[in-house]
């Protein structure tokens, strides 16, 4: 008994952990999708997904403006939760 309640908590930690952050693999398809003319970065209207999430973390509106990611730092954000994919309205 003692096992399957170990077990229970083991299992729920790691799909409330996984939920949250994105995997290196979610991070790379999320970058392709949002460089829209292939050029290796992600900025100006491409991040206009992301923005309400680097909001959220602190960035103000006119750094959103300036900022331009490069694949490695683009998936070092996703992966810290920095970068999600919200829907425009």
């Amino acid at each position: 008994m003692k096992f399957l309640v170990f077990f229970a908590i083991a299992y729920f930690s790691l799909e409330v952990a996984g939920a949250h952050a994105a995997t290196e693999v979610a991070c790379q398809a999320m970058f392709r999708n949002a460089d829209h003319n292939s050029d290796g970065r992600v900025g100006g209207p491409e991040l206009q997904p992301f923005i309400a999430s680097l909001l959220a973390s602190g960035m103000s509106e006119e750094a959103i403006e300036h900022l331009v990611f490069r694949g490695a730092e683009f998936k070092e954000n996703c992966m810290r939760d920095r970068l999600t994919d919200t829907p425009s309205k």
